[in-house]
């Protein structure tokens, strides 16, 4: 019977290759980043509105366009070259945001409006990512 130190480097072979520890410790940066930004935008709604309704739509507003455009993006991946693609890549959503707060001109409607357009940036880039990471 394998020892458990023996168990877990099996498990975590992966890690072995400089490559894939690279792209993973980029992943979870990023992936820590989004949630920041995500639970920002819900607070910065909270504070704005004070109201589990907005909060609702503000959640809809994050999730529907990586829902209705991922498969579509998905299929552009797969005809660009990944270098136009990856450099036509912005991320909107996170500096008009602050920009807004600390302007004092944050209203419900523009949070939303930077949300969907963060989203929307979200849903292109992801099948790109997996794309990346697939043909390594």
């Amino acid at each position: 019977m394998p020892s458990v130190r023996e168990r877990i480097r099996d498990r975590f072979r992966a890690l072995r290759h400089r490559n894939f520890r690279l792209f993973w410790n980029g992943q979870l940066i990023s992936l820590v980043g989004t949630w920041m930004q995500s639970v920002g935008q819900g607070w910065l709604m909270h504070r704005l509105t004070d109201s589990p309704w907005m909060l609702g739509v503000l959640g809809f507003a994050q999730f529907l366009p990586v829902t209705a455009l991922s498969l579509w993006a998905g299929v552009v991946v797969d005809r660009v070259d990944k270098r136009r693609l990856d450099a036509h890549h912005p991320d909107p959503g996170a500096p008009q945001a602050a920009v807004l707060r600390r302007a004092g001109a944050a209203r419900h409607r523009r949070v939303r409006g930077c949300c969907w357009r963060w989203r929307s940036s979200s849903a292109r880039s992801t099948p790109s990512t997996c794309r990346r990471a697939s043909r390594s």
